[in-house]
């Protein structure tokens, strides 16, 4: 299989190897690399692993990983970044958060804005794509009930229906700040599934805030 690993990735997986050898129990490791194909193209591989075994001497001996073909995605990818100068036309004059999220990567294919950003995290602190998983641990507690339903429904939407929702999120300063969130489907796979969404947020807090003077 070392053999069929694309050039430009060989270095990339060496270091993923070394990089396990010194996980912790219950670290997960992720990465993308191209494989050879028998009809000689390349397909990119999402690989998820962590370790599963360790020898008296707490070395590992086995690991335990969750490879997908993610090849469509990356095509999706090229895409969008080979028409992104006409998309950056298109969304510059919306003020709002657009992006189009991958379900299996768990970030962002393409955005504008920065849901992280919005919450006063740095450019470095939040890598330029957000990550599903922090934005949910940042959910005030009396609306992730509210979130969960509305992936749920997203999960069953017909094309061309959105899905909205308002939730609250943690700014780095403690403080909570209200988004308004709408989003589609934008791509299944061969069985129906969704694999991507298309989605706009908008940061609401001035008017709920607004809104609470009012009902006092």
């Amino acid at each position: 299989l070392k053999k069929l690993v694309h050039p430009e990735d060989k270095g990339k997986l060496r270091e993923i190897s070394e990089k396990l050898r010194n996980l912790a129990d219950n670290e997960f490791l992720s990465a993308e690399y191209r494989i050879k194909g028998r009809n000689g193209r390349y397909k990119w591989f999402f690989n998820r692993a962590s370790v599963f075994k360790r020898n008296e001497k707490g070395k590992p001996t086995h690991f335990f990983g969750i490879g997908q073909d993610v090849t469509e995605r990356k095509q999706i990818e090229q895409e969008l970044l080979e028409n992104q100068p006409f998309i950056e036309k298109i969304t510059e004059s919306i003020p709002d958060i657009v992006y189009v999220a991958d379900i299996a990567s768990g970030t962002n294919a393409y955005q504008k804005g920065s849901y992280l950003q919005s919450l006063g995290y740095g450019i470095n602190e939040s890598d330029s794509k957000d990550n599903f998983d922090f934005l949910r641990s940042l959910v005030h507690p009396d609306d992730k009930e509210g979130v969960r339903s509305t992936v749920q429904k997203l999960r069953k939407l017909r094309e061309g229906d959105f899905v909205k929702t308002e939730y609250r999120l943690k700014a780095k300063d403690g403080n909570w700040k209200w988004f308004y969130n709408r989003s589609m489907i934008f791509k299944r796979d061969e069985e129906g599934n969704p694999i991507q969404y298309f989605g706009v947020g908008q940061d609401i807090t001035d008017r709920k805030e607004k809104e609470a003077l009012i009902r006092r």
